[in-house]
Formats: structure tokens, C-alpha cells, sequence
């Protein structure tokens, strides 16, 4: 895209009435570097949510749903939140119902207005993938590109969004999961005086960390004990995942796409120990593949599934940035962070197989068809050290609960986010945390009643209860 812009502008897209909420699908368009704003833009969509009003003797108010500012935002204009979803790359869900996403619910019947952002390059705002990336010519081209989809990004156009939705002087609130929450602690160092409180769910952010490494070495511990969770509790499997292992050393694995299922590849099914039923997820994929081997081949649908399970490839962007969301100003490089971690935790060759979690290596560029176009540019990514500053320090140590208060539902065993790294922001800003062990990373969409509550239960009256 080409076109000058002075002021953002939104289109409608759609609005519709389901299952007792509204929904009205609007798109933004806003400048891809906020440096050069009257430069190329970028769509980004947002979702606004409501328990939808029914006129007197029950008849809809409206027979062809559309969306209004006044009624839709301007009714409410004190009690809006917008959810940041976890990444980077993945939307936040078309809601179909109040428990659709299953935290919709407990925000409605609090009265806010809900605001759904599909991020820029995820969802409906023009997703990041292989085809767009190349169109931009030159691995420098592509990167000048990309390079403007982080959080910094973010939350300049969730300012800009709010602007046009609430005025200049309009304030919302923001819950984010996951690195979602990661850019909602950027969004407060950046426009903190446009929110009233902001909500964490395993979004924590490592602030204090000197490189990927060290968030890698304390998730590495986490994903070990997953990983003796899940033998202990399906001990016949270390024999059985001995076998995919042997089988898939010694053949070649096409998966539907051409991608191909290497030992690596299948080592990274770990990353879903961190969401509940993680362990048994993958209990009954190694005992289905497990079960067709011994029939000489893995069938067509379980190498659709292997291939689809982790969404690599239709989060593209999740790969090329997932180190680069801890790379916080100039100076800092990730240098496959994974690898060089992995190389200094050799295997037991006498132990069970053990999985990984959340992290993005080199060999997935051979593994993943849709990947192996983009290798320079990973590399790329992976080598460069001159990244904008995606949180403000000195504005983040200077907010108090008085300011703005900021709650976190924090996970003690969060395989992704770890506890101990985000305890240390204590030392940066102030925050009231409420931890647990009896919830994994996904807790909000887990236990969305329990989740919403507690936070807002602090928020209320100030102080645990």
C-alpha cells in the first residue's frame, strides 16, 4: 500500500447479533512506521463487543445491526477494555457467543465494552505470511518491513484506535495474555495516561534479563519437569516415543505440504506441556502414531495433524520474532538464542526423549515448507542488533497503584513465562500479582471466571482479600 494518511479512518466491515452479544468488525488504517506517518499504511482490525440491548416488549432494536459510535462505544465510554491476545502473530478470536472466547463473559457481565485486537499482521489485519514477505523484494526490503510489526507497533495504533473511539481525552483499560501482556506493560510505558488499569495473564515480561539465553535457560528448567510430568503420568509412552524417534532418524517424513517430519520437528511437540491437557494431547498423538507404524506408516491424517499442530507456518510471524520480543533497544541480538542453549544441555542417552517448549530454532528453516523461502531473512532477524526500545523505563518506575493500577494473574509452573523472571519487575514497577500453581499458562481461558475475578477483586477494593 501506497496511500498518505493525516488522520486514522476505520470502515465497517461487519456487525452482527449472536447468541446475545454484538459484534462490529472494524478496520483502521494506520501507518506502518509511526516515524513516517504520512508514509505507507497497514489495515488493523478491531472487534467491539457487546451484550447486545433488546428494544421494549423484547423486539431487537435493530432488524439490520450496525455499528454506532454513540451507542456502541459512547454509551459505555468509561468501561472499555481491549484485549491483547498472546504471540506474536496470532489473532484474537471472532467471538460467536458470550463463552466464545470463554473470557467474554465475565467482562460483559462487568459491563465493559470489549475490544478485540487482531494485532497488525495477524487475523483480518492483513496477516503476516511467505507470499506478502517475498512481494517486498530484497531480504533488507523485507526486513524494513517486518520490522515495524513489534510492540512498540502495537500499541501506538491501540492509542491511535482509542483516539478515534473515545477522543483525545478518552482513557480504556487493557487485558492482555501471554505477550499480550508483554505489550500491555509497553503500552503503559508509553501512554500511561490513557489508561485506567491494565490486567495481566501470564504476561509478565523478563525486563530485567541481559539476553534470550537466560529466558531460555529458567524455561528449559520448566519444560524438563513438564516433561517428567507428562512420562510419569504415561509411562509407557517413553518406550513408544523411543520408537517415533528411531523411525523418523532413519526415514523421511514428507507431511502433506512437502514440510518434513524430522526428529526435531517432532521434539518441539512440547511446546504444549504449557496449556492445560498439554500432556494428554500429546499422549494420544504418539499413541495414534505409535499404533500406525506398527503398520508401517503414518496415515494421512495424522501427518496433517503433526503439520498443523504447532501453526508455524500459518503464524509466520510467531517464528521470525519470538526471540526478537525480549530484544529491548539497540545492542541486542538473539543469535538463535534456542540453539546455543540446546548445544549446552546435552541429552541423557539413557533417559526418555525429551521434548522442548516454547522456542524457534534454525533447523525449522529445513523442517517447514513455508519456512524455507524466508531463511535469509530469519537469519537476518536473528543477526541484527539495532532494535527500537519496546518499553520506557524511567516512565514504567514512575507509576504507583495511585496512577495506574496493574493487577497479574501469575502461574508459578508457566512454562512460557517464567515466575521467577517476571518477580523481578517488582524493581522496576509497581504491580499486584496473584499467584497460583493450579493453573498453566492459558489459565485465562481456563478458568475465565475464576481468572477475571481475582483480579478485579483486587482492583475493587485496593488490596488482596
Amino acid at each position: 500500500m501506497s496511500m498518505k494518511q493525516t488522520q486514522p479512518t476505520y470502515t465497517e466491515l461487519d456487525t452482527f447479533v449472536a447468541n446475545g452479544i454484538k459484534t462490529s468488525v472494524l478496520r483502521f488504517t494506520l501507518p506502518l512506521d509511526y516515524s513516517a506517518p504520512s508514509g505507507e499504511t497497514v489495515p488493523v482490525v478491531a472487534k467491539i463487543v457487546n451484550t447486545h440491548r433488546r428494544g421494549s416488549a423484547g423486539v431487537r432494536m435493530e432488524q439490520t445491526p450496525s455499528f454506532s459510535l454513540k451507542d456502541d462505544v459512547g454509551r459505555n465510554a468509561s468501561n472499555l477494555v481491549v484485549y491483547l491476545q498472546g504471540g506474536p502473530g496470532f489473532p484474537s478470536a471472532f467471538p460467536t457467543g458470550p463463552t466464545d472466547p470463554s473470557f467474554l463473559k465475565p467482562l460483559l457481565d462487568r459491563n465493559y465494552t470489549v475490544v478485540l485486537l487482531d494485532q497488525r499482521g495477524t487475523g483480518l489485519s492483513g496477516p503476516i505470511d511467505t507470499e506478502l514477505l517475498l512481494s517486498k523484494g530484497t531480504t533488507q526490503q523485507q526486513f524494513e518491513f517486518v520490522k515495524h510489526f513489534r510492540a512498540d507497533s502495537i500499541v501506538h495504533d491501540c492509542d491511535r484506535i482509542r483516539e478515534v473511539l473515545l477522543g483525545p481525552a478518552g482513557r480504556w483499560s487493557v487485558l492482555g495474555q501471554s505477550f499480550g501482556g508483554f505489550t500491555a506493560v509497553t503500552y503503559a510505558s508509553f501512554y500511561p495516561q490513557t489508561l485506567r488499569h491494565v490486567m495481566l495473564t501470564g504476561g509478565l515480561p523478563p525486563l530485567t534479563v541481559s539476553s534470550v539465553d537466560e529466558v531460555y535457560h529458567a524455561t528449559f528448567e520448566r519444560t524438563r519437569e513438564r516433561n517428567l510430568a507428562y512420562y510419569s503420568r504415561f509411562p509407557g509412552d517413553v518406550e513408544k516415543v523411543h520408537t517415533i524417534v528411531r523411525h523418523l532418524a532413519e526415514n523421511v517424513v514428507v507431511l502433506p505440504n512437502g514440510g518434513v517430519l524430522s526428529v526435531d520437528r517432532f521434539r518441539g511437540l512440547g511446546l504444549k506441556f504449557g496449556g492445560s491437557g498439554g500432556t494428554l494431547g500429546l499422549h494420544i498423538l504418539v499413541t495414534t502414531m505409535h499404533a500406525e507404524l506398527e503398520n508401517g506408516k503414518l496415515s494421512y491424517a495424522t501427518k496433517t495433524t503433526l503439520m498443523n499442530y504447532l501453526r508455524i507456518e500459518t503464524n509466520i510471524h510467531y517464528f521470525l520474532f519470538h526471540e526478537a520480543i525480549y530484544l529491548h533497544g539497540k545492542g541486542c541480538r538473539s543469535g538463535w538464542a534456542a540453539d546455543r542453549v540446546l548445544a549446552a544441555t546435552p541429552a541423557d542417552p539413557t533417559g526418555p526423549f525429551m521434548f522442548t517448549g516454547e522456542i524457534v530454532t534454525r533447523s525449522m528453516l529445513e523442517s517447514h515448507k513455508e519456512l524455507q523461502p524466508l531463511a535469509p531473512l530469519a537469519e537476518y532477524i536473528h543477526d541484527y542488533d539495532q532494535w527500537s526500545c519496546i518499553y520506557h523505563l524511567d516512565t514504567l518506575r514512575t507509576l504507583t497503584w495511585e496512577t495506574l493500577p496493574i493487577v497479574a494473574s501469575v502461574y508459578l509452573d508457566d512454562q512460557y513465562v517464567d515466575y521467577e523472571l517476571g518477580r523481578r519487575n517488582k524493581a522496576i514497577f509497581e504491580y499486584k500479582p496473584v499467584v497460583t500453581n493450579r493453573l498453566f499458562h492459558i489459565g485465562l481461558a481456563a478458568a475465565s471466571e475464576h481468572v477475571i475475578d481475582q483480579l478485579h477483586s483486587i482492583l475493587d477494593y485496593g488490596d488482596y482479600m
